[in-house]
């Protein structure tokens, strides 16, 4: 704004005003009579406002506002990520497998079988009296006679399977009847086990009876009662080797609980570690580093040995990766740490990472009371997976970009203008052989506080690691114009990209990066006005120097006025107003005088062509009258400030316009002050 012209032209008009004053009192003095000043008005025309508002001017520095190649007004802008746009996976390319806690039961426990002692109950015993030889009457009699079979090793179990057999051979001269074998537990206080009925056993014969032990709660204190009879016989010839013998076997036990001489117990297991998510789906990788760490509990009264497997994991030399823990006491606990620096991992489920254990006890010296519930437990603690290579399958891997921020000063008064179209270009360049993502999350704030936001997604198309591949994006969005018709004056950008589309083995590798450059923002200057848009010029201090000069217009001032000539180069109506303020922050904000006082000085839309542009400016001249003390607004000591605020009228039925850079606003006022030329003024 040129403004500093018009208090000098001020100046030098006074002076002329001034000095035709004085010489007309010079000539009065020369009279003999008394001077008489004649009563008439002179005008005194003060320049208020010269300005020319370019739409170029109104963009001025902006590098966001920039004229296209055919003169017209574009919201043009870029977001640079700089050095920061490029990022390369690096740690990202990792898994952390859930911790977990496991426990393995010994499961049933395996008794070996064992044979029971024979026991001979002699002639002698079963029938007291009858001596050796012929005899040649034996009468009929009662058997009721117990064995003791201990079982060795045992003091009590609790069996799931397993039988005993017990053996009556009749070595007697003489044929049993009712023959019936009954298991009674000593140990818990007599109770019979089980029944066995023989029925007639033949002298010289044998016959066994199987007692089904699953399901008994029984002690090593066992006991045989055989009962039964004789048959009468005659003529029967006894020998003194003459008994009844009852023999044999335990077989081999599977219990659940037992108070005894364990021997070796085996058991196993196998499980696995799951990962947290499916963002990594590994066919084959190498780790760069990982530890894996294995507390292991023994719960077990038993001594064990135990192994612990890495079943998808492979050494550097192809070996399998096993820890042996070659003695863990019953309550102790040992730590197996597993390093898992380049190892081979190749999973059969890609979502988790197998493991095994297999266990065997030591044999105990002295009986040990054990149930089938008895566990060891396996704590995993987990490390991060950092893998140098990985074949297999992404989906959505995060890689984030550092966020930028942006400031657009868009112009005061703008704050209603609507952006009818707007576009994206993302320039990026691709180093990973994945088809993905780029989820671009835009925050804006405009100067009045309105707020926006704004979510984009993009596909982007592989890249190549070994020869990197330069994108250019063109994302849309229905809320892309929504979202700049906030005019951001604050711009956020906080983009990421998700690698991976969970299709597709590909390999990637921890150096292998993408580079977010640019983002640019295009919006043609094709604006629709909603209102009280407005431009607003630049104020001007307006200087009146002359006290006395100052003091003699307000006394001898008659009426004032302001006339103002407007030239408009827009393709739309406006509306002017002369805005004074004591200092520039005040013109627009605390105005001591605006000009009109309501509304503006109106000016239709200019003509227009078919494509929407001027043709040829609209010229128009108005004047207001103003009172006195408006009219000596302008003279107040120490001046004022002048400032021109061009409101924008709202586009007729949603229709648009085209702004080039070479429309204009001119605007010109003068505030006209007449004056009495009377004595006043010569004294």
């Amino acid at each position: 704004m040129n403004r500093a012209r018009h208090s000098g032209a001020a100046r030098r008009w006074w002076y002329l005003v001034w000095s035709g004053v004085l010489l007309l009192a010079l000539a009065a003095g020369c009279a003999v009579k008394k001077p008489q000043v004649p009563r008439t008005k002179f005008k005194i025309s003060i320049p208020v406002a010269d300005d020319r508002t370019l739409m170029s001017k109104v963009a001025g520095d902006r590098d966001y506002l920039k004229l296209d190649s055919t003169g017209r007004l574009n919201l043009n802008f870029t977001t640079e990520f700089g050095k920061n746009g490029r990022q390369e996976i690096g740690d990202r390319l990792s898994i952390k497998p859930n911790d977990a806690d496991f426990s393995t039961a010994i499961g049933d426990i395996e008794i070996p079988g064992q044979q029971i002692p024979e026991n001979r109950i002699p002639m002698s015993s079963l029938l007291p009296g009858v001596a050796t030889g012929t005899v040649p009457l034996i009468r009929a009699a009662q058997i009721d006679q117990q064995v003791n079979i201990p079982l060795a090793d045992i003091e009590t179990i609790k069996i799931k399977e397993g039988s005993l057999s017990v053996t009556l051979r009749n070595g007697l001269p003489l044929t049993l009847a009712n023959m019936r074998l009954t298991l009674v537990d000593l140990g818990k206080g007599g109770a019979t086990v089980g029944l066995v009925d023989l029925g007639q056993l033949n002298t010289g014969s044998e016959k066994t009876g199987v007692f089904d032990l699953a399901g008994k709660d029984i002690s090593g204190n066992l006991s045989i009662a055989v009962s039964g009879s004789t048959v009468e016989a005659t003529d029967v010839a006894v020998s003194s080797s003459a008994s009844l013998d009852v023999l044999g076997g335990l077989s081999d036990l599977i219990v659940t609980e037992a108070a005894a001489l364990i021997p070796q117990q085996e058991f196993a297991a196998s499980q696995s570690l799951g990962f947290p998510d499916d963002r990594i789906q590994v066919t084959s990788a190498v780790i760069r580093k990982a530890k894996l760490t294995f507390e292991v509990t023994n719960n077990i009264p038993l001594v064990i040995e135990l192994d612990i497997a890495l079943d998808d994991m492979k050494k550097p030399d192809g070996s399998a990766n096993v820890f042996h823990i070659e003695r863990l006491n019953q309550n102790e606990v040992v730590t197996a740490v597993f390093d898992l620096t380049d190892n081979n991992f190749a999973p059969i489920n890609p979502l988790e990472l197998r493991f095994s254990y297999a266990a065997k006890t030591i044999p105990s010296t002295t009986p040990v009371r054990i149930i089938s519930g008895s566990v060891i437990g396996v704590k995993v603690i987990t490390d991060t997976l950092a893998f140098s290579r990985v074949e297999g399958i992404l989906n959505r891997l995060s890689l984030p970009i550092p966020s930028v921020d942006k400031e657009l000063d868009f112009p005061d008064g703008l704050d209603n203008i609507a952006l009818s179209s707007t576009s994206m270009q993302v320039f990026m360049t691709s180093a990973v052989g994945f088809r993905s993502t780029l989820n671009l999350d835009i925050a804006g704030t405009s100067k009045t506080g309105r707020q926006g936001q704004l979510n984009i997604n993009a596909v982007i198309d592989r890249g190549d690691p070994d020869n990197p591949k330069s994108l250019i994006l063109g994302p849309s969005s229905s809320e892309l114009t929504t979202f700049l018709n906030v005019l951001p004056a604050q711009l956020t950008v906080n983009p990421n990209v998700l690698l991976g589309d969970n299709s597709g083995v590909e390999v990637i590798e921890p150096d292998h990066w993408v580079k977010l450059d640019s983002l640019k923002f295009i919006a043609p200057a094709r604006l629709r006005i909603s209102a009280d848009s407005q431009i607003q010029t630049d104020p001007q201090r307006r200087v009146f120097n002359d006290a006395t000069a100052r003091e003699r217009i307000n006394s001898n001032l008659d009426s004032a006025a302001v006339e103002t000539a407007i030239e408009s180069h827009l393709p739309i109506g406006i509306h002017v107003s002369l805005l004074v303020g004591t200092t520039p922050d005040q013109v627009f904000t605390n105005p001591i005088l605006r000009i009109p006082r309501q509304g503006g000085f109106g000016v239709n839309a200019a003509p227009v062509d078919a494509q929407g542009r001027v043709t040829q400016s609209l010229n128009s001249t108005q004047r207001i009258t103003i009172g006195k003390e408006d009219a000596l607004v302008f003279l107040r000591p120490g001046g004022v400030y002048t400032g021109i605020l061009i409101e924008l009228d709202q586009t007729a039925g949603g229709n648009d316009i085209d702004l080039l850079g070479t429309d204009f606003v001119d605007v010109k006022a003068t505030a006209e002050i007449f004056m009495e030329l009377n004595e006043d003024l010569v004294k």
